[in-house]
């Protein structure tokens, strides 16, 4: 890149790396720069007309201005900028970036930079979801599910669920699990939810992890304490607070494991610590007994 400044074809690619620190130490201004370079810079190729290039190219674009804008929404690596943050969506929404529809329709949404407009969210998730936005058919899906900005129906929630976890949404898959299970918008099937939840976490989409854990506990599946505790370790050690606490539990208990206090103590602290509403509760009542 320094001998061809001109040729930023993975820029938005660096960037992200910085972003995460993947390969390299986490750098918000060198990810920024990067983001921008994507965002600010063309390619020069006289060599090549090929379509497969100018599409790199794009998506290379496309990637590099949705992440600058999201620099500027949340302050990272740059002075925090809601209303630039907003422009730039909105320059992108209107040339038909679906990435971009959906995230200014997160801002109607929320009212980020925006005033609050549902309705005016669930037209601009419907725009992108409708151009294949995977992310976007969940957000449509749960506008009718729960009646955000569109009248409430379950049945067309379901069918965005289940059209974006066919296409492979992990996220969507957890969704389609917890219909079936509750019988939203399709009939009642435990078995079915099951099978989706368990797609979705050997996927490691962790609280599908943890709904797998909760099937096996309660019912929905042969009831198996011990594969519950493994499922409920697995979703904790993936950081889901729920998971956390119900493993705090198990070791408390000796629910499917040995019984270890100290264990339990470790991971209802874990559960405290990422906003669990119960394991303060269950963290006084083994001190009390400890007494």
């Amino acid at each position: 890149m320094i001998r061809h400044p001109s040729n930023y074809w993975f820029t938005s690619l660096i960037g992200f790396f910085y972003q995460y620190g993947i390969g390299t130490a986490i750098d918000s201004q060198m990810a920024f720069k990067f983001f921008n370079l994507a965002a600010a810079n063309e390619i020069f190729d006289t060599t090549s007309n090929s379509s497969s290039l100018r599409k790199l190219y794009n998506i290379n674009k496309e990637i590099g201005i949705i992440a600058l804008a999201n620099m500027y929404l949340y302050g990272l690596g740059v002075e925090k900028n809601i209303i630039k943050a907003i422009q730039i969506y909105l320059k992108l929404a209107d040339k038909g970036s679906p990435i971009a529809l959906n995230t200014l329709a997160f801002c109607y949404s929320n009212g980020l930079g925006v005033e609050k407009n549902e309705e005016k969210a669930f037209e601009l998730y419907l725009k992108s979801a409708e151009k294949g936005n995977l992310v976007a058919q969940i957000n449509v899906g749960i506008c009718y599910k729960d009646g955000a900005g569109i009248t409430k129906d379950e049945a067309k929630g379901f069918q965005w669920f289940i059209k974006s976890a066919l296409a492979g949404n992990i996220g969507s898959m957890c969704n389609v699990g917890y219909c079936y299970e509750n019988g939203i918008g399709v009939g009642k099937d435990e078995k079915e939810g099951f099978k989706w939840y368990l797609k979705a976490a050997e996927n490691e989409h962790n609280m599908s992890q943890g709904n797998v854990g909760n099937c096996y506990k309660n019912g929905g599946i042969k009831m198996d304490q011990v594969k519950a505790f493994e499922w409920y370790k697995k979703a904790a050690e993936n950081f889901f607070a729920n998971s956390q606490f119900m493993l705090g539990f198990c070791f408390y208990e000796g629910y499917g494991t040995k019984r270890d206090i100290v264990k339990a103590i470790y991971w209802l602290n874990k559960a405290k610590e990422n906003g669990d509403p119960d394991a303060n509760e269950l963290l006084e009542e083994i001190a009390s007994n400890l007494m």
